[in-house]
């Protein structure tokens, strides 16, 4: 097959082909590959049940997987066990696809972090479900799981992409600008000290309004601009901001050198960029 676009969660990967079809392969032991069968895990591609329509985005997370259709359905499958897949069930793992309910409209991007999801519909507004956790949610101050999509704290609608990581969440609006909240205990939120976390969205210090796309890592984040630069904070134990040698913590944005940068992505302790 010649495929579209891929997406490696936690211990699984799946991908669309340029016809549209979808497949995932790896661990199953939740139902993340969406197959239909009895959690097996799988060495090879394996089609999604359901004989969905085109499928268009996919995102895999830590357990869990969702998917786009053309026609701005979506859908997700695998461990429901904090809410994430988002259809209001009890929180019962789901070997195939189950469309999210809520929302309000047609989905134009979703993102899978490690046990939540968020998704941005095509008018601009922005949801995000599953764990709470150090309010990676970004709805309000209270700490709340929530089982079908709560919108994001401050209802507007002009944001252009969102990234869900493992405890927090970044988003990008229409402006350019860039949000993080969640948990900042290494300066991940990337707006200055004190490591504060956050329930709702903080803009990222320095006032830019040039961000493009955003990677997530466990605990660091990386940003790339539309002149081609890249920048990182937050943890830097393993060295994953790129930034120099001293393995520093970072609470705002520092450049990484080389580029220009056209894509860049970030795993759990290592980030890499083109």
């Amino acid at each position: 097959s010649v495929w579209a676009q891929v997406s490696a969660g936690d211990r699984h990967t799946c991908g669309i082909t340029v016809a549209g079809r979808l497949y995932c392969w790896g661990s199953d032991a939740a139902g993340q590959l969406g197959d239909g069968g009895t959690n097996t895990d799988q060495g090879a591609p394996v089609e999604v049940a359901g004989g969905r329509k085109v499928w268009v985005q996919v995102t895999a997370g830590g357990f869990h997987t969702c998917a786009r259709t053309v026609r701005g359905q979506l859908w997700c499958w695998g461990s429901d066990f904090w809410g994430q897949l988002g259809n209001g069930g009890a929180n019962t793992d789901v070997g195939a696809p189950v469309q999210v309910t809520g929302g309000g409209g047609a989905w134009a991007d979703v993102s899978a972090g490690y046990q939540h999801t968020c998704g941005r519909t095509l008018g601009g507004r922005l949801w995000c479900w599953g764990n709470d956790g150090s309010g990676r949610l970004g709805d309000d101050a209270a700490v709340a799981d929530r089982t079908e999509p709560t919108e994001v704290a401050g209802a507007t609608a002009d944001w252009r992409t969102v990234t869900a990581g493992t405890f927090h969440t970044c988003a990008v609006k229409r402006s350019g600008r860039l949000f993080c909240w969640g948990l900042d205990s290494a300066g991940q939120l990337g707006d200055g000290p004190p490591l504060v976390g956050r329930h709702t969205p903080v803009e990222v210090a320095g006032g830019r309004t040039d961000w493009t796309a955003i990677a997530l890592g466990r605990s660091h984040t990386c940003g790339l601009q539309r002149s081609g630069a890249l920048a990182c904070w937050g943890w830097d134990d393993a060295g994953q901001l790129g930034d120099d040698a001293a393995h520093a913590d970072q609470a705002s944005p520092v450049p990484v050198a080389g580029g220009p940068w056209r894509a860049v992505t970030a795993g759990g302790y290592h980030t890499c960029a083109s």
